[in-house]
């Protein structure tokens, strides 16, 4: 009787534990209908747009004439840091170039051509754009302009291995990279209820859930992620798995039930707290107390 209790007792906990895992892992892999869903709307290539307060990086150059570009390439002197040895370096030492705060209408002051509007521009659209200013008005051979946005961060946040800012150097950061760099999410994370806020360049503000096991996330406008935008994993106990302390509180119990209707099915059974109890019927004397009724 003994051998047959721990052996069912052994079988129930395995297929607890088993069908706990099995429950939790259907919610864990990332676009689980990748058969069924339509790219046909996710073709082109994604390009940011420019917002307000972002930082802009541009550059000019003139292989035929490199001196004529430096009235456009303004450098300013990199602010004092202390080395290893704590000495403060000279500002006049090291210099780096300019860069350029997108204001909230949208727009900078660029040397040479004033006050330019960039707000809603891609980088290649201003590229082209101030290429156009500048030749033939200064240079007499058409020019190669570079534009690189500095502050392309998002955040990732909630169930997340490492929870932080990063920052995209290519100007560009779709969901799954921006989960990469924190980590991944845990377990415990929600994959079908992901919320991203965003900001347009209005400052209106969005919260919108998306699902990472639904495939058609990739043909999604949330896909690729804007500059600033804050992402929230979410929890939930629902998709906690059942942890190995939670299956041996539930096996006790029964285990307990088992017992009393095995050992003494005329008295009533409190089970004392403080005490473990025993994997026999017999040892259960030291864990149980009996009160006749």
């Amino acid at each position: 009787m003994k051998r047959n209790i721990k052996l069912f007792a052994s079988f129930a906990m395995l297929t607890v534990l088993v069908m706990s895992s099995c429950t939790s892992y259907k919610r864990v892999p990332y676009i689980q209908n990748s058969q069924d869903v339509d790219l046909t709307m996710a073709t082109s290539l994604y390009d940011a747009r420019i917002m307000p307060k972002d930082i802009l990086q541009i550059t000019v150059n003139c292989p035929e004439d490199e001196n004529a570009t430096r009235m456009f390439n303004l450098t300013v002197p990199v602010d004092p840091t202390g080395n290893a040895n704590g000495t403060i370096r000279s500002m006049s030492s090291q210099r780096s170039l300019q860069q350029y705060l997108v204001t909230n209408e949208g727009t900078i002051d660029f040397p040479m051509l004033g006050e330019i509007s960039v707000g809603g521009r891609t980088k290649s659209e201003l590229e082209a754009y101030i290429a156009s200013r500048i030749y033939p008005t200064y240079l007499k051979q058409k020019p190669i302009v570079t534009v690189t946005m500095a502050n392309y961060k998002v955040t990732v946040t909630g169930e997340v291995t490492r929870a932080g800012v990063y920052t995209a150097t290519n100007g560009k950061m779709n969901i799954f990279e921006a989960l990469a760099m924190a980590g991944d999410m845990t377990i415990y994370g929600r994959r079908d209820c992901v919320k991203i806020i965003r900001e347009d360049a209005q400052g209106h503000k969005t919260i919108n859930e998306v699902d990472l096991n639904d495939a058609n996330i990739i043909a999604s406008p949330f896909y690729q992620l804007q500059q600033n935008d804050i992402g929230k994993r979410s929890q939930t106990q629902r998709s906690r798995p059942l942890s190995v302390e939670r299956a041996a509180f539930w096996l006790r119990l029964l285990m307990i039930s088992l017992c009393r209707s095995r050992c003494s099915p005329s008295s009533e059974v409190r089970w004392k707290r403080s005490a473990p109890p025993s994997a026999s019927c017999a040892g259960y004397r030291h864990s149980l107390s009996y009160a006749d009724s």
